[in-house]
C-alpha cells in the first residue's frame, strides 16, 4: 500500500462515500419491503423463529433483517470515514458524496415502488424523464433504464 501525501485534484464528491451511502440508504428504505416479503414467504411474524447466534443473544427473523441493515449501515459509515482518515478526501468531499448517495437511494427506491402509487402512464413518464439523464445516475439506475428500454419516450 502506498502512502498518500495529499488529496487528488478531482476529489469532489467522494465516489466511495456516494456508493456506500447509496447501498446503506437503499437497504434501510427497503426494510419494510423486506419484512413484507418475509411474511409473504410464509414466515409468521407472530411466531418468533429464533436463531441462536450466541447463547445470550437470540434473534427472530425481524431481528436478523434489522441486524443485517445495521451492519450494512456501519460498513457505509466506515467506508466514508476511511476516505478522510486515509487522506484521499476532505470532509466536505465525503459529506457531499454521502448526501448524493442518499438522494440517489431515494430516487431508486421511488422508481422501484412508485408503480404502486401512480398509474402506469405516470410511472412511464417519471422513468422516462429520469432515464434521459442516465449518464448522470449510478450504474445501477442506468442499467435499469436500459433494461426497461425507455431511454427515449
Amino acid at each position: 500500500m502506498y502512502l498518500v501525501l495529499s488529496v487528488d485534484h478531482w476529489s469532489f464528491p467522494s465516489g466511495h462515500a456516494s456508493r456506500a451511502c447509496f447501498i446503506g440508504s437503499f437497504f434501510w428504505l427497503c426494510l419494510s419491503v423486506l419484512q413484507e416479503i418475509r411474511v409473504q414467504l410464509g414466515f409468521n411474524p407472530g411466531v418468533a423463529q429464533a436463531v441462536v447466534v450466541d447463547p445470550n443473544l437470540r434473534l427472530d427473523d425481524d431481528g436478523l433483517i434489522k441486524a443485517a441493515i445495521v451492519i450494512i449501515m456501519m460498513w457505509s459509515i466506515a467506508t466514508s470515514s476511511s476516505r478522510i482518515l486515509l487522506g484521499r478526501h476532505f470532509v466536505l468531499d465525503v459529506l457531499a458524496g454521502a448526501i448524493l448517495g442518499v438522494l440517489e437511494a431515494f430516487i431508486v427506491y421511488n422508481l422501484f415502488f412508485v408503480s404502486e402509487r401512480f398509474s402506469e402512464e405516470s410511472y412511464l413518464w417519471i422513468a422516462g424523464n429520469v432515464c434521459r439523464h442516465e449518464t448522470y445516475l449510478p450504474v445501477f439506475v442506468g442499467s435499469l433504464c436500459k433494461g426497461l428500454n425507455i431511454t427515449r419516450i
